[in-house]
This record gives C-alpha cells, structure tokens and sequence, in this order.
C-alpha cells in the first residue's frame, strides 16, 4: 500500500519539476524528503505490518490527500529568484540576528557538558530514559535560576532556523573579504540545537539541522556569490557534515543495536514506519486531545483567557492506544500529530486553510518581491513540512512559535510606520 504514496509523491516532483524549467530547488528537496519516507516505508512495511494487521485503503488516500493540500501552495510558487528581499526595518533585523548568535553560543556552553557526560560516561540503551534525572540535577547546579536558564536556551535552540535564515541574509548584505568568517561563525553558533537534542540522547538534531541548511541554502542561493560560498563553506561543511554522521550512527548503535543488521533494520524503520503508523491512527478513531498535545501553551493561554478547551486526560489517550496493542508516541508525519489533536475532520479543514491562506501569501502578498516578514512565515511553512516527514516537530516548541509570531507582528508594523533604513536584497543571478 505504501508504494501508491511513492508513486504520488513522484507524480508531484515529476509535474514540479517541469513546471520549474528543470530545475531542482527547495521544493524539489521538500518532496524528495517525502520520496525518501516513501521509499522506506515500501521496504519498512515488507517485514512490519501495521499494529491493526493491514494497510487502510481510506487512510492512505486521506494521507495523501492532506498532503497534497500542504503542498499546494509551494507548488505556485513561480520565479520566487527573480524577486528582491526586503528587511522592513534594518536596525531591529540587527539587534535580533546579534541576540540570536550570542545567545546561541551561551546555549551551546549551557548544554554542551550535559551532553557529553550522556554521551561519554552513559550506556546509551539506557541514557534515554535516565537523562531526565541527570537533567534535573544539572539544572540544579545553577540555583534558582537553573529551570529559567534551561527554558531560555531551550527556546533559542530551538529558533536557531531564523538564525541561519539571519546570517545568510546578513551574508548577502554583508561587503568585503571577512563576511565569509562572519557568516561561518554564525553559522557554527545554529548547532546549538544538534548539542541541544544530544542531550536528551537523540538524532532528531542532527536531521534537522541538515534538513534546514540544505532548504534555506537553496532558498537564498540566488541572493549569494554561491562560488565564494562554496570555497569558502566547504570544508567546514564537511567536517560538521561528517562529525554528525558520526554521531547519528553512534546512538543509533547504542539505542537499536551492535550489529550491522540491526543498525540498518534501526535506520528503515527510523525513516518508514510513519505510513503503518499513520494507517493504524486513522483507523482506530482515538479520543482526541483538542490541541493539548502539540499546541499546549497555546491551550494555557486560551483557558487563562477565559476560553474553554474540551478536556480528556491523556492517560485516557494513552489507554485507548494501549487496549489496541499500539502506541501513541510514534511516527506518523506531522498529519498523524494533529489527527491526534483535531481529528480527521479537523485536520483536513485546518490544512485547507492554511494552505489558501500560504497560496495568498505566496502569490498575492509576495507577488513581486519578498519582505522579510513573509519570507519569515514562508520558512517556517518549510520547517513544518520538512520535519513534519516524522511528527510535528514543535509540539516541544510551541515558545519558540510564539516569539517567531512576534517577531513577524514586529515586522509588519515597522513595514507599515514607514521608519528606519529599509534594504533590498536583489538576486545575483536571474
């Protein structure tokens, strides 16, 4: 059943691609991502078969369904090179960009000595499910402060997307022979999230990072000398490119196995088990958690507003799942996670809208050039698809949202005062 997914995630490249003149960009990347899930999920699923026993003929057509809506948008994009930058206001752009690099370099020395004492002094097997102990009593080293600390550089590790997005606009700004070393030091203080993510003994940092500075390179490509860039970022790149494939396959080894055999079995299912998890979500129609799963501080805020949100505990959840033989914490893309929350006339309708309203962005608003607010909201529609290939990656995040909203209704209201220095940032290539 699975291969019917692949078959439409190429048909969707295949169209993409010759309406894009042959050229393989950040959407093209996009769609390769769910090719690949695809893929695995066809090997994945000749030796697991979902939980319930079969595939759902429904569940595989709503699934891709759902993300034939999300795409749409990206797919309308037409001669998205060819259209100027436009940072609304130059001087808040660099106040946040300088917080952000700093802060990201405080949070790598902040997480970094924890994760080297899981990683180095842990069997790694058990690490994952220790680490919350070890967590607390580092945090309790710093005080009072320890829990503020750690939700601060929890969120800018979390943000560090607009801080790559920051540095290479800054990069395309930027004049003389050193914006190289510039950028590489900014670029250096992103891994604040791989080190961030090590610390709870996972690999989801290491993907991530590697999903989104691919993405976002092939975004502002245009706006760069990508030769210079090239000679410069090469070698950096594949030093950080291959410590990192070090590391994924070290806690792959002590998580899932010693062998070869098991390390691979350990990687397909990594990379395919969402189209059986899926299936068996679909077709069991749990209770749903009315967003308290994957948008619980938007939840808070909305009860301490006055607004009333359904309850149902989730241990009750968890039961449903567990009476059935399943699990409830698994893969299942980012529409498995808010199936979870929405349910399956929920997330379809929630979907929908936000893709007419990505398609209204994309096409009207940002019809000839791009402010920064709009590109802003553009990457992380990227980020949500792109990590979404597993689960919806901020549900951990939902802090890191609502600052990011801020930042944009900051933006737009500079944009509308008319004050401060504006730049235009117009491609190099067109």
């Amino acid at each position: 059943m699975p291969i019917l997914l692949l078959l439409t995630f190429l048909v969707i490249f295949a169209i993409h691609f010759l309406l894009n003149n042959r050229r393989v960009d950040y959407i093209s990347i996009i769609i390769l991502i769910y090719i690949g899930m695809a893929f695995f999920s066809v090997i994945y699923s000749s030796t697991n078969p979902p939980g319930l026993g079969s595939y759902s003929i429904l569940a595989m057509l709503y699934l891709g369904l759902c993300l034939s809506i999300t795409f749409l948008p990206l797919l309308t994009i037409k001669e998205y090179h060819h259209k100027p930058i436009v940072i609304e206001n130059m001087r808040f752009f660099g106040l946040i960009r300088s917080w952000l690099v700093i802060s990201s370099y405080i949070a790598i020395c902040f997480f970094l000595p924890l994760s080297a004492l899981i990683l180095r002094k842990l069997d790694i097997s058990q690490a994952r499910y220790s680490n919350t102990i070890i967590l607390q009593e580092y945090i309790n080293l710093f005080g009072r402060v320890g829990s503020i600390l750690n939700t601060y550089f929890s969120l800018i590790s979390n943000m560090f997307p607009i801080t790559l997005a920051f540095s290479f606009i800054q990069l395309s700004v930027n004049k003389g022979p050193r914006k190289y070393w510039s950028f590489l030091a900014s670029l250096l203080s992103t891994l604040c999230y791989v080190v961030y993510i090590l610390a709870y003994v996972g690999r989801d940092g290491i993907v991530f990072w590697i999903l989104t500075f691919v993405i976002e390179y092939n975004i502002f490509k245009e706006y760069l000398d990508k030769a210079q860039l090239k000679k410069s970022l090469r070698l950096p790149l594949l030093c950080i490119v291959f410590c990192m494939a070090i590391l994924f396959v070290y806690i792959t080894k002590g998580r899932f196995g010693e062998t070869l055999d098991e390390i691979v079995d350990a990687i397909v299912s990594y990379m395919g088990q969402q189209v059986s998890n899926f299936s068996d979500r679909y077709s069991i129609n749990a209770p749903i958690s009315y967003g308290r799963t994957n948008f619980p501080l938007f939840i808070n805020i909305a009860e301490a507003i006055g607004i009333r949100v359904p309850y149902i505990a989730a241990e009750t959840i968890t039961a449903y799942y567990s009476s059935r033989g399943l699990y409830s914490y698994v893969f299942a893309t980012f529409v498995g996670s808010f199936l979870s929350d929405f349910g399956k006339l929920g997330t379809i309708s929630i979907l929908l809208f936000i893709s007419i309203y990505m398609t209204w962005i994309i096409n009207v608003r940002a019809r000839k050039v791009w402010y920064l607010s709009d590109l802003l909201l553009l990457l992380l529609y990227c980020q949500t698809i792109s990590w979404g290939v597993f689960y919806f990656r901020l549900y951990s995040a939902n802090s890191y949202l609502i600052v990011l909203m801020t930042i944009l209704l900051i933006l737009r209201v500079l944009r509308k005062s008319q004050k401060g220095r504006k730049e235009f940032i117009y491609p190099i290539q067109s």
